[in-house]
């Protein structure tokens, strides 16, 4: 399907996930593969084919087949607010795991969701 782009915005899900959302002249679609949307940065203002794979309700670009380049790109930065709750860095993912494998290491039966809980503490306060 070819789109025209006119703007690309990051976004972070509730997972910390990073993601874009294209907004085109025949709709808006998502992107969640960072090589992708690099490239989509590169066509904002211009004509792109892509394939999109319907998800429930949203429009997910999975692959950009052809287009042509233009060399300026319109890039909309997130508020500062949200570049707080960014994804967390490798190392502190690793930390936290750790730190959660500790606490439940003398656990008997753990409950899943505790130890979820308890990353998530560790992922935020690191």
């Amino acid at each position: 399907m070819e789109i025209t782009i006119k703007t690309i915005t990051n976004k972070t899900s509730k997972t910390g996930t990073p993601f874009w959302v294209v907004d085109a002249v025949e709709g808006k679609y998502t992107v969640w593969d960072k090589l992708i949307a690099d490239q989509l940065y590169n066509n904002v203002g211009g004509k792109i084919d892509v394939e999109i794979k319907m998800s429930g309700d949203f429009a997910n670009i999975r692959k950009i087949l052809g287009g042509n380049i233009t060399p300026q790109a319109e890039r909309i930065e997130v508020n500062p607010s949200e570049k707080v709750a960014s994804a967390p860095s490798r190392d502190s993912s690793i930390v936290a795991q750790c730190l959660t494998k500790i606490e439940y290491r003398n656990h008997a039966d753990p409950k899943p969701l505790d130890i979820l809980e308890s990353y998530r503490f560790y992922l935020k306060e690191l």
